[in-house]
């Protein structure tokens, strides 16, 4: 099931009491709250670890040859 079909016997309730101008305005909440919520989110970006330099990297592995 989806959230939609849960969800709209709710808004046909609310335009049956409230009018349909509630339900578009119950709406545009249900779009623009978590849009918001997601924007505030702190930003999680991982650091990329420098590639070690080659003089490293031959001194790990003298015993291989080029």
């Amino acid at each position: 099931m989806a959230a939609g079909g849960l969800c709209s016997p709710a808004f046909g309730r609310l335009a049956d009491t409230s009018g349909l101008p509630a339900v578009f305005y119950a709406l545009l909440a249900v779009f623009v709250v978590p849009v918001v919520m997601a924007i505030r989110l702190p930003d999680r970006t991982r650091k990329v670890p420098d590639a070690p330099s080659p003089a490293l990297v031959e001194a790990a592995h003298p015993h291989e040859a080029r």
